[in-house]
């Protein structure tokens, strides 16, 4: 059931899952994703904390950092980066953040050593 709504955004009724977990859930299905681009220094810094492996290869070469977002995340991001757009046409993503927003995730990404930073991001930019 999780599978369905996550992967397939099947919308089910309330009735199945109490109120919090409903909304859990239908949450966690709604990611948005913000891509940062990888190039060999922003991969040697990944390396010595040990993260390389987290980016993924999008091109030859190219290879890219995808951290998501729900979409009250995406939404105060948009709001505090009036540069930045949702792609809503193609690949869903947020795009056109400044190049200083940028490395500040990157580097927020380095610091804590994970990819799910973006709740921290937030606090930290307001």
């Amino acid at each position: 059931m999780i599978r369905s709504i996550v992967q397939d955004k099947v919308k089910p009724t309330r009735l199945i899952f109490r109120s919090e977990v409903f909304a859990q859930v239908i949450e966690s299905a709604e990611k948005y994703p913000i891509n940062i681009w990888i190039n060999e220094e922003r991969h040697d810094k990944l390396s010595k904390v040990g993260q390389a492996d987290i980016t993924e290869d999008v091109l030859t070469g190219m290879k890219v950092l995808r951290l998501y977002c729900t979409a009250k995340q995406k939404d105060q991001l948009l709001k505090l980066c009036s540069m930045a757009k949702y792609d809503s046409a193609t690949n869903k993503s947020i795009e056109l953040l400044p190049a200083e927003v940028n490395n500040k995730i990157f580097d927020f990404v380095i610091e804590r050593k994970r990819l799910n930073t973006i709740v921290e991001f937030l606090k930290k930019l307001r």
